[in-house]
């Protein structure tokens, strides 16, 4: 059988290094882990379009993948250490409202809240009876971790749907799988999508290598003719040039002496407080560079590479807007 999603749960990403690659898929994975058993990793199929986004779901991980535009999957992790329920159960009714108008909605994982027929979880009536009044039932109660269910496939959907449970000897949870039935196909691109992970940086690398080049096709010419005439004999000046005067060993002096101790260092690894260290040696021979490099016309290009480093502010790591 051939899998569109695989929702993993449980998966312990804060002591990870990295999330192993499973072929034909790419994957998204959650980055608010608290605890170190923490973490929801989804494989989706490369050709699959899709969209995605990590909410915020009180006491627990929840990343969210859109596909289409009539069908979204919810990969959930609830630790069993939080055993008040009702933030949590609040949080995802707030989360579910915004998520009305898809017409097929899956929540799965593992949210250590027992369902199963008989169970004297009290904490399950309220659960069930949020998600019920979202149109979200249980596709099945039967027992995924010893003799209680635990393990989630919540669903509204109009398609025929089949959940079956399958043994598993890697884990003490058993895995949930589910089949829909759809009208039409999921949209499939031609392409694979690029890992998101590639493709953040593939986007990151393509604007600081054109930039200058964008730049320089955005300037209004006609604002460089503006200046008045300083050439001798009347000569008009070139629209796309500039004058870079001689420096001295006093200005670059200076402008080492202002670095920051603690800014980031180039592929040499040399820090600010390293040239300030031997800048009796280095002024001179700096000068001189810069001032070849003004009077040729030629850059060097070990100048010319940049280490660019992304600063995280918060959610997805692999988002880049």
């Amino acid at each position: 059988m051939n899998w569109d999603v695989i929702v993993l749960s449980e998966c312990w990403l804060p002591s990870s290094k990295f999330i192993p690659d499973l072929d034909g898929f790419n994957y998204i994975h959650t980055t608010a882990n608290r605890t170190q058993n923490e973490g929801v990793v989804i494989y989706y199929n490369k050709f699959l379009d899709i969209s995605y986004e990590e909410p915020r779901v009180s006491d627990a991980n929840c990343i969210l993948l859109k596909i289409n535009s009539d069908t979204c999957v919810l990969g959930i992790y609830r630790p069993p250490s939080e055993t008040n329920t009702t933030n949590f159960v609040n949080s995802l009714d707030m989360l579910l409202t915004k998520l009305r108008k898809f017409r097929n909605t899956i929540l799965c994982g593992d949210v250590n809240i027992d369902i199963i027929e008989a169970t004297k979880d009290k904490r399950s009536f309220e659960y069930l009876n949020i998600l019920a009044s979202h149109s979200l039932l249980p596709a099945h109660d039967l027992p995924t971790h010893g003799l209680t269910c635990l393990d989630h496939m919540m669903l509204k959907t109009k398609l025929d749907a089949t959940c079956f449970v399958v043994e598993s000897s890697i884990t003490d949870h058993e895995c949930v799988a589910l089949t829909l039935v759809t009208l039409t196909k999921f949209e499939y691109s031609n392409k694979p999508s690029s890992s998101a992970k590639g493709s953040s940086i593939n986007e990151i690398n393509h604007y600081f290598a054109n930039i200058g080049k964008k730049l320089a096709e955005t300037l209004d010419n006609t604002n460089l003719n503006s200046e008045p005439n300083l050439l001798p004999n009347g000569e008009t000046p070139p629209c796309k040039s500039f004058i870079l005067l001689p420096t001295d060993e006093l200005e670059v002096n200076n402008l080492i002496m202002g670095l920051k101790n603690r800014c980031a260092v180039g592929v040499d690894q040399i820090s600010g407080t390293i040239i300030k260290r031997y800048i009796h040696f280095l002024t001179k021979p700096i000068t001189h560079i810069c001032n070849l490099a003004f009077s040729s016309g030629e850059f060097p290009n070990a100048f010319k590479i940049a280490l660019i480093k992304p600063i995280h502010k918060g959610g997805i790591v692999e988002m880049t807007q």
